[in-house]
């Protein structure tokens, strides 16, 4: 729950929604698409887990469009694992 508390991502306008991740969603509440952070808990783990595997592959990987809050904390780990980044 340090996504919720740290208000990472709570989820997006209904008129920019995706319908393919609507499983993902806990509701909609004043127009605005509510995610369920459980659900997503378990996507992230495993992104973290191939990030994991790629980079102890030497593979590169391209980070994009990051908000500012999250990108201040992962430039860091892409500069000294030699990844890329792109705003």
């Amino acid at each position: 729950l340090d996504l919720l508390k740290s208000k990472t991502y709570l989820g997006e306008s209904k008129s920019l929604w995706n319908p393919e991740v609507k499983y993902r969603l806990s509701g909609i509440r004043n127009n605005f698409c509510i995610i369920d952070i459980t659900k997503t808990m378990s996507e992230l783990k495993q992104v973290l887990r191939l990030i994991s595997k790629l980079s102890k592959k030497n593979n590169k990987i391209l980070f994009v469009g990051f908000p500012k809050s999250q990108a201040s904390l992962l430039k860091p780990f892409i500069k000294k694992k030699n990844h890329f980044y792109v705003d």
